[in-house]
């Protein structure tokens, strides 16, 4: 289930401690080398994992509804339904 809002005030140590570099230091970038949160990591290795050892069939396994599951999750961020907002490489890509 995906949490739909939060005490932001209450619950901003507990999302810090999140990001592993922010340990150590303040980090204001939020370009494509934002800080990564721990859970980033752990989903990279679960995604190459399922590539090493299904190979294309991960494709119909999981992969086909990545965006929009994603797409669903920023939905919730910026106020919009579900299937309103799926993710692309750009917007060429859209039909």
């Amino acid at each position: 289930m995906i949490q739909k809002s939060w005490d932001l005030e209450k619950d901003l140590e507990t999302i810090r401690r999140e990001f592993p570099i922010l340990e150590h230091c303040t980090y204001l970038i939020s370009n494509s080398l934002g800080a990564a949160p721990r859970k980033t990591h752990e989903e990279l290795d679960r995604y190459y994992s399922l590539w090493v050892e299904e190979g294309v069939s991960a494709w119909e396994n999981e992969w086909w509804d990545l965006s929009r599951n994603v797409g669903n999750r920023v939905a919730i961020l910026i106020g919009a339904g579900e299937d309103e907002v799926t993710m692309m490489t750009n917007a060429t890509q859209c039909h």
